[in-house]
């Protein structure tokens, strides 16, 4: 009777263990779905915001550009309007501010860094989510906590 018991308990044991082994299985699952989702949001937005700094930087360099050789033309023109050449002047002045305040070029590069970084970031999550059942549920808690503070860091390099 009590070789019968002591069987149940195993059997009542395995069973337990077997459903915590698919309750954190489902769980790590769960936590990769939340990053990838978050991942792709974020290299999605930079990709944006790359892309408006990279514009922002050639339509502001082209502005300086012409408008101060247009500058440089003008004042060698005899003008009774000096208007004209005030106003051409001052837009490339405004337009070399803009580019040496807000660093457009410096801003985009930022943004496509955090692009590549969260893109590489992705690649890896998703693996682990592949290898979610065949590799022990320490390597992977260890792995996605690891993942998470490397999206915790690169949101916060982006904020700077």
């Amino acid at each position: 009777m009590e070789e019968k018991d002591n069987l149940q308990e195993l059997k009542i044991a395995t069973l337990n263990s077997e459903q915590l082994q698919q309750k954190i299985d489902q769980e790590s699952i769960s936590w990769c779905e939340e990053l990838i989702k978050d991942l792709e949001k974020f290299r999605d937005e930079n990709k944006t915001w790359s892309q408006i700094w990279f514009s922002t930087y050639i339509i502001f360099g082209l502005i300086a550009v012409i408008f101060s050789s247009i500058s440089a033309i003008l004042t060698f023109s005899d003008f009774t309007n000096k208007f004209i050449p005030f106003s051409i002047t001052f837009l490339s002045t405004v337009s070399a501010y803009i580019l040496t305040f807000l660093n457009p070029s410096g801003r985009e590069e930022k943004r496509r860094q955090c692009v590549k970084r969260s893109s590489a970031l992705l690649e890896k999550v998703k693996t682990t989510k592949r290898l979610i059942g065949l590799k022990t549920e320490a390597d992977i808690l260890d792995k996605l906590s690891s993942f998470s503070d490397q999206f915790a860091s690169l949101i916060e390099d982006s904020l700077n």
